[in-house]
């Protein structure tokens, strides 16, 4: 049976409408996912699914009471995905991609995003490169140096920033903790996800991966719906609702 889908419009995302749907790898798990690209944004779709009650939008009532939405994605995390993909299909006595410098067309070029995902990377990430990368300024033309130690202390931050958040909640520290990690983790590749899991900040992570009580946030792992989900995601075109900045 077909089911049909419901888009909300936020307000303040009219003037960014020109969305188009590219297919990616999932950045933790592998599997082909959806996402959308404009300009200058790139969005996740986001499921809300509560099947015990009905939601009117509009004139139209959704009675399984599922949403899908789409909420931003920090660009920063494609980058990341370019470094390590490269790295991976490196031949033999290569050298390695990231041992050099080089510019933001040079390194998104690499990558085998479309042309319209390639376009909204190169755009929004060269003022953000610094968090990942060693820069050097040559004639107008920055050039970029991809360095581990710092892309993982960008990414303890988000966690942190994260953990932070649900601790002011009212959340148990060390549920928060687990809930920080496995939101960011879904966003970088699986041996960037295990270099972190090793770092004394987050060392306690394994430690920590036991049933929770109600009063800690939920745990995402693997599981959770509100991620890039599977590629035969029908078309939608903007987000509703208002995702946590990471």
């Amino acid at each position: 049976m077909n089911s049909k889908k419901l888009l909300i419009l936020k307000d303040e995302t009219l003037s960014d409408c020109n969305l188009k749907k590219v297919e990616i790898p999932h950045f933790n798990r592998g599997f082909a996912t959806n996402i959308y690209v404009s300009e200058n944004n790139v969005y996740e779709v986001n499921v809300y699914s509560n099947p015990c009650s009905s939601a009117f939008i509009g004139n139209y009532l959704n009675s399984d009471g599922s949403i899908q939405y789409l909420s931003k994605i920090d660009p920063i995390f494609f980058i990341i995905q370019i470094f390590c993909q490269n790295e991976v299909n490196l031949i033999k006595d290569s050298d390695s991609f990231s041992e050099f410098y080089r510019t933001i067309n040079d390194i998104v070029d690499s990558s085998n995003y479309t042309n319209d995902l390639k376009n909204c990377l190169k755009y929004v990430c060269i003022d953000s490169m610094n968090k990942l990368c060693q820069v050097k300024d040559q004639g107008n033309v920055n050039y970029f140096k991809y360095i581990t130690e710092k892309t993982l202390d960008f990414l303890i931050k988000k966690i942190e920033k994260i953990q932070n958040y649900f601790i002011v909640k009212g959340h148990n520290i060390d549920a928060s903790k687990l809930y920080a990690f496995e939101i960011v983790t879904e966003y970088v590749p699986q041996k960037v996800e295990n270099n972190i899991d090793t770092t004394p900040k987050v060392s306690l992570i394994e430690e920590m991966r036991i049933p929770m009580s109600n009063t800690t946030p939920k745990s995402k792992t693997k599981k959770r719906k509100s991620v890039l989900v599977a590629k035969d995601t029908p078309s939608i075109k903007l987000f509703y609702g208002k995702k946590l900045k990471q």
